[in-house]
C-alpha cells in the first residue's frame, strides 16, 4: 500500500509538471538555453573569428554573415556585463585557430573598464555555471529543463491573461541571441545608465592593460578589430558624459596597438532599448561589420 501511495505522488508530480510546461508561455525560441550556454564553452577551438563583448555584442552579432563572405567560421563569445579585461579577452583567443584568419572583434563599450564590470562579470558567472556540461546533451534534455523550471511572477502573470513576453529571444548556436521586441522604446535603459557610473568610472588602468594586451596579440600575428556597438543617441550622450571613459583616446591607443578600429554609424541601426540592437538591425550590423572586415582583408592582399 505504501508503495502504491509513492507510486501515485509520483505520477501526479509528473502529470503537474507536464501540465506547467505544456501551459507556459513559449518565450524562448532556437536552441535550448542550457545548450546555448554550454555551446559557448565548447571544446572546438578552431574557428576563424571570435567576437567578444557584453550584452551589446551577445545580442548585436551574428556570425552568420562571415562564414556567408568567405572570410571564415565565426563564434560570439559575448556575455551580458563582461568586463574588457586580460582574462576575459584571452579566453576568448583560446578559440582562434592556430592558423588561417585569427580575427578577433572586440565591441568597447565604457561599462566594460568599470569595477562594477569586473565584479559583476557575466563570463566569469556563465563560465562557473555552464564550463563543466557538455554541449553534445540533447537537446531533448535541454528543452525539458527548461520548460519544467520553476514559472517566474511574469510568466505566471501572463499566462494567466494569455499575453507573451514583449521581449523575444532566439538563441543561435554561433554564441548570438536575436532580440525581438513588440513594443521598443529607446529611453528604457536611460533609467539604469543615467546612474550607473556615479562612483563607478571607467578605469585608465584597466584601458591600459587592455591595449597593452592588445598590443600582444597583434604582435602574434592575431588581426584585432573593435567597435563601439550602436546605440540610441541619447544613451551615447550619457555614456560620453558620465562614464569617464575617452574613446579619442582609446582608438588611438589601439590603433598604436596594432589594432583596427571601425566606425559605425549608429544611426543606421535601431535599438529596442537604447542599448541593445533589434533583430532586423542586428543582422543588418552584423552585415556592415563583416564587409568591413572583409575590405580590410582585401586591402592587405
Amino acid at each position: 500500500m505504501e508503495n502504491l501511495r509513492i507510486y501515485m505522488v509520483a505520477v501526479l508530480a509528473v502529470v503537474l509538471l507536464a501540465i506547467v510546461a505544456w501551459i507556459r508561455p513559449v518565450e524562448d525560441h532556437g536552441m535550448p538555453i542550457s545548450n546555448f550556454w554550454s555551446t559557448k564553452f565548447t571544446n572546438e577551438r578552431n574557428f576563424d573569428i571570435v567576437a567578444a563583448g557584453d550584452s551589446r555584442i551577445l545580442h548585436g552579432l551574428s556570425m552568420a554573415p562571415f562564414s556567408e563572405l568567405g572570410i571564415g567560421t565565426g563564434h560570439n563569445f559575448g556575455f551580458r556585463g563582461s568586463p574588457a579585461n586580460v582574462d576575459y579577452y584571452s579566453s576568448a583567443v583560446e578559440y582562434l585557430a592556430d592558423e588561417g584568419q585569427r580575427i578577433l572583434v572586440l565591441g568597447i563599450t565604457p561599462n566594460g573598464f568599470t569595477e562594477y564590470a569586473r565584479h559583476s562579470n557575466g563570463y566569469k558567472q556563465k563560465k562557473q555555471e555552464y564550463l563543466g556540461r557538455s554541449p553534445a546533451v540533447p537537446y531533448w534534455i535541454g528543452y525539458a529543463e527548461q520548460a519544467l523550471q520553476p514559472m517566474t511572477i511574469g510568466e505566471v502573470y501572463r499566462t494567466i491573461v494569455g499575453r507573451q513576453n514583449p521581449l523575444q529571444l532566439t538563441y543561435h548556436s554561433d554564441g548570438w541571441i536575436e532580440s525581438a521586441h513588440e513594443k521598443p522604446n529607446e529611453d528604457y535603459s536611460l533609467r539604469f545608465f543615467n546612474v550607473h557610473f556615479d562612483n563607478n568610472l571607467a578605469q585608465p588602468a584597466n584601458v591600459a592593460a587592455v591595449c597593452t594586451y592588445i598590443k600582444k596579440c597583434t604582435d602574434e600575428g592575431i588581426r584585432v578589430f573593435a567597435l563601439r556597438p550602436p546605440i540610441s543617441e541619447s544613451m551615447s550622450a550619457v555614456e560620453d558624459k558620465t562614464s569617464g571613459f575617452e574613446y579619442k583616446q582609446f582608438v588611438e591607443d589601439f590603433s598604436d596597438a596594432g589594432g583596427v578600429w571601425l566606425e559605425v554609424d549608429p544611426e543606421k541601426f535601431g535599438t529596442y532599448d537604447g542599448s541593445h540592437l533589434n533583430a532586423d538591425s542586428a543582422i543588418a550590423f552584423s552585415n556592415w561589420v563583416a564587409s568591413q572586415i572583409q575590405a580590410k582583408i582585401d586591402t592587405e592582399k
